[in-house]
Formats: C-alpha cells, structure tokens, sequence
C-alpha cells in the first residue's frame, strides 16, 4: 500500500498550503506511525533547501528556522554544505554562493540530535550536498569529506546514526529514533552511509541509493527546477503530474519530489503558484504515493491551536 501513515501534532495553525493537505493525508509528524509499513510506502514532508530562511530575497526558499520546521512536522532536511577548508571541521550552510549564517557542526546537527533524544519514536532524514562544486581538488575533496566525518563521528551524534542497510523492505520500526543520512556529494568508500548513485540535473529520472557496506534502493527522483513558464509554471506542474503518474508504475522505487523551481523568477514565486497546485493534484488522488516530498515555504500563522493525531 503506497498510501502514507504518518500522522501529524503539530504547533501553531497553518496556512492553507501544500503542507496542510499533507497533514490531512497523514503524512507529517510521527505519532500513530506503523512500525511495519515500508519506510518507502511513507509520504513524508521535507524542506528543499531547509536552511535557506534567512537568506536573500532571490534565494529565500523557508519561512521557518529549522526548529520550526521540526515542529510542524518536516522529517527531512535538504542542506547544503561548505567546508571552512582550515583544518577546523567547521562546514557552514550555503545556498549557492551566500552563505546562511549557520554551521552545521555545533549549530544544526545537535538541533536534530536533541530532538531525536527528546521524541525516540521520530525519526529524521538529512540530505547533504557539497554547494560549492567548484572547488573539487583532491585536496578539497578530502578536506570537506573528513569534515563530514567528524561532524558524524561525535558520540552524541555517531549513537543515533542510522548504520543498517537502506533497501525496499526497510522498516520504519528499524529507523525510529535514527537520523538517516542520504549523501547527495559522496565521500570515502569506507563510509557505511548510502549515497546517490546517478543523480542528474534539472530532469526527472531513475538512480539509486548505494551504500558501501551493503544494500541499494531504487529511487524516482523530480528535480525540474529551472522554470520557463515563469506565470503559470505549467512546465514544473507537468513534471509533478507526470511523476506521480510514473510512481504507480513503480511501487518499489522510493520518490524523491523537489516541488521547488527557480530560473528568471524567485523560489517564493513558484511556491505560490506550486504549492496550491500540488495541494489539489493530491487532494485528488485515491493514494498518495510513498516517498519525500521536498517543499519551500511550509509557513505557519501566529495561533495557538494545535493539530491533533487523526487518521485520514
């Protein structure tokens, strides 16, 4: 069954966004998860460039720090890193060439750790990418690969680690309580971390998650971003239809969706246009396919209520 279990507490009200069709899908937050469901049978909530909140107004991609995003129920990250190349360990946060004014090492990743400590029946899926591809020297390579591993090799974050193989059966039972991460640059091929194998650019396409120590999983990944129809982005929303068109096809494959775009107008923008688009587009599916939804500006309006567990 491709249809999410996944169901949504959540702080503060929410706008009337691809986000709350998602909570109303069950598809955010973790209480009331199926420990036995395939953990690519679930649909689950993530933010495209999550650490871009604060960054300029052409590159802004969230609305939410990532505290926040963890309390309306995102449960995957997209981050973006540059090593400090000075021996220190430190990787700070970019998008593109501007940096975002955090350090992943002593600012972001104990956020995550934190929160796993505090809820061990979550779970939390990182996905990092090397931002500034153009320094890919032997020695930067090397540099930003040793910086990773430091940073995962701090005993508060080493011991929540997700170490076991990554695969079509995987369980969500086997990942509670874990920060999966998902490496978008690989690094050293002793790593026991699953990379990804045949990513490309700007398409959608089929690749893999590979890791060294054992285990691949088949993936079908959207990632249309650069947009041409900078009114209606009819092009980002026929690549949207067309790939939950071709997961049904595929229930084996684990979708990765960017539901975020840019090109000669703002991520904002096509979030505006997007998100509402997406929000009907499911809405209107019996089921909703399993897999990683990345999306920008989840947003949040200033209330109290809460959003209850329910089942949808």
């Amino acid at each position: 069954m491709r249809n999410a279990i996944i169901f949504p507490q959540v702080k503060g009200g929410l706008t009337l966004t691809l986000l709350m069709l998602l909570m109303t899908l069950g598809m955010v937050g973790g209480c009331g998860r199926a420990t036995e469901t395939r953990l690519i049978d679930l649909a689950i909530v993530g933010t495209h460039d999550a650490a871009a909140f604060n960054a300029s107004p052409q590159l802004r991609c969230q609305d939410l720090t990532l505290k926040e995003q963890l309390e309306v129920g995102v449960r995957a990250f997209d981050l973006r890193l540059v090593d400090r190349y000075d021996g220190s360990g430190y990787m700070d946060l970019y998008h593109g060439e501007e940096s975002l004014g955090l350090e992943f090492t002593g600012e972001v990743l104990p956020l995550f750790t934190q929160f796993l400590t505090a809820h061990p029946d979550e779970f939390v899926i990182l996905s990092l990418r090397k931002e500034d591809d153009e320094r890919h020297s032997q020695e930067e390579m090397r540099a930003y690969s040793q910086s990773l591993r430091r940073a995962l090799e701090r005993p508060e974050v080493a011991r929540l680690l997700y170490r076991g193989q990554l695969t079509r059966e995987t369980k969500v039972s086997e990942v509670r309580g874990k920060l999966l991460i998902l490496l978008r640059t690989r690094i050293d091929e002793d790593v026991c971390l699953p990379y990804f194998d045949g990513f490309q650019d700007d398409t959608t396409f089929v690749a893999r998650l590979v890791n060294p120590c054992g285990g691949t999983l088949d993936l079908l990944v959207e990632d249309e971003y650069m947009i041409r129809d900078t009114a209606k982005m009819s092009d980002k929303k026929a690549a949207l239809s067309d790939v939950l068109e071709r997961s049904d096809s595929l229930p084996d494959h684990w979708l990765i969706a960017f539901l975020s775009g840019t090109g000669n107008t703002t991520p904002q923008r096509v979030a505006r246009e997007v998100n509402p688009f997406a929000y009907l587009l499911l809405r209107e599916r019996k089921m909703v396919p399993g897999g990683v939804y990345f999306i920008d500006f989840v947003g949040t309006e200033d209330t109290s209520d809460l959003l209850k567990c329910f089942n949808d």
